[in-house]
């Protein structure tokens, strides 16, 4: 797996990757459920490349961000990894009618007519970084050569460090562009909240769910900012809703905190409280509510 993303990157070839996660290492819980493989998927490559992940919520925003997942790889050129869990891929329920005027296939392929005087290179650079692509054998008189090798423009194999330099740089400013086409998470709970709760893919269900039971308690403002895209990082909204926060507690199935670990390496922002659960079994709203009174 980790090899075929770098193959990705570097042939620039569109690869949508969806990643279920269950407890491990190794074998682990095979039947169980856990959000233990964030980094792992992140910076699974050798070297730096541009890369999109995208967290699951739930079975509807599961059928939207996969069409979104395929549309992004396609134009960018890059793998994009859907990450969801057991609990998601187990998940039955009852949801409203796709809306299918909301999907739309876009091909990015390039109109541009090559020939003799005007050569195709299939690894041009450009400012955004992202190179014509044609279908092979569509176009006479061109050829397309791909490697997965370091190569120039034309797809050739070089050792030029120059040429490195320039290959290598180009592919990064992919991500320039991308973090424009990032959503950023849902809000939810009362405004000028005072408790913040941060978490990620289907752990959005619970959250939402304890938030609402919380504040009908009225001993408090709850909100939850419940994150879909997660790398790059989307941190405008983030940023905005921690001012006045008296308490961020950042909620995840693993043990580590490892979104609360990412949050802080992007943007410093420290989660000051965790609801941590990697026994296998889903956290419930219920859970949540009990552990912020204390309970176990």
């Amino acid at each position: 797996m980790v090899e075929a993303i770098g193959l990705s990157a570097m042939q620039e070839v569109p690869l949508v990757i969806v990643e279920m996660q269950r407890p491990g290492p190794a074998t682990g819980f095979p039947t169980r459920t856990e959000q233990g493989d964030l980094k792992f998927v992140i910076f699974s490559s050798p070297a730096e490349i541009p890369k999109m992940v995208i967290a699951l919520r739930d079975p509807e925003d599961a059928f939207y961000q996969t069409h979104r997942a395929f549309n992004l790889a396609d134009k960018y050129q890059i793998p994009v990894i859907l990450m969801g869990d057991q609990f998601l891929a187990d998940n039955t329920r009852t949801v409203s009618p796709f809306d299918f005027s909301k999907i739309k296939n876009n091909r990015h392929l390039s109109q541009q007519i090559y020939s003799e005087t005007k050569e195709y290179r299939r690894y041009e650079i450009t400012d955004s970084g992202v190179s014509p692509r044609i279908i092979p054998g569509k176009m006479p008189g061109t050829r397309v050569l791909t490697e997965s090798h370091e190569h120039d423009e034309y797809g050739h194999i070089t050792e030029s460090g120059t040429i490195r330099n320039k290959m290598h740089d180009k592919r990064l400013r992919k991500m320039i562009y991308l973090k424009a086409e990032l959503q950023e998470p849902i809000f939810v709970g009362e405004e000028n909240a005072d408790t913040l709760f941060l978490t990620w893919g289907s752990l959005s269900s619970p959250v939402k769910e304890a938030v609402k039971l919380l504040n009908s308690q009225g001993k408090g403002r709850y909100g939850a900012l419940l994150f879909g895209d997660i790398w790059p990082l989307p941190d405008k909204l983030l940023k905005e809703k921690v001012k006045g926060v008296k308490m961020l507690i950042n909620v995840e199935q693993n043990a580590t905190g490892l979104f609360a670990s990412l949050i802080s390496d992007c943007t410093g922002i420290q989660c000051g409280s965790s609801i941590l659960k990697y026994d296998g079994r889903p956290l419930s709203s219920q859970e949540i509510v009990s552990r912020m009174k204390g309970g176990e």
